[in-house]
């Protein structure tokens, strides 16, 4: 779920979808990636702040370059389900070079999804920590069998 924080008027860019492309089962027309689609085939609404906009992340989306002087702003949301939420693996996360100017609580925005048990940082009053963690007997566990931190 994409919500705007502020208001978007439509051919401002921003948040862009391709329609039922979640059926396809295709690789994205190159013409799409490269924002030469024919018209009518990326859509980009209009939004109030506030507006929410549902959509899987199997459909095509993205951000069309912002036209305004003014910041776009959004909070995205993303569910997935318990059994997604453990492995850390699958993405190797932002490069050093991208990370190097942002602060904690900008860095734990950035965190890929991985459950909350796996010593997640997150954001309360306005700083980032780990505010729960696993018992060091879990850890040591996970460490002997699996031989790593995290299974």
């Amino acid at each position: 779920m994409s919500v705007a924080l502020t208001d978007v008027k439509e051919g401002e860019g921003g948040f862009a979808i391709v329609p039922g492309s979640h059926k396809a089962n295709l690789p994205p027309p190159p013409a799409v990636l490269r924002n030469e689609a024919p018209p009518g085939v990326l859509q980009q609404p209009a939004l109030k702040a506030g507006d929410a906009v549902l959509f899987s992340e199997a459909t095509m989306h993205g951000a069309l370059p912002w036209q305004p002087s003014d910041e776009r702003r959004f909070a995205l949301y993303r569910y997935g389900p318990a059994h997604h939420g453990y492995g850390r693996g699958y993405l190797d996360g932002w490069s050093d070079e991208m990370m190097s100017d942002l602060s904690p609580e900008e860095r734990v925005v950035l965190e890929p999804p991985y459950g909350n048990r796996l010593d997640r940082p997150s954001i309360r009053n306005g700083s980032a920590k780990v505010y729960a963690s696993r018992s060091q007997k879990k850890k040591e566990f996970d460490q002997e069998l699996f031989g790593k931190p995290y299974f």
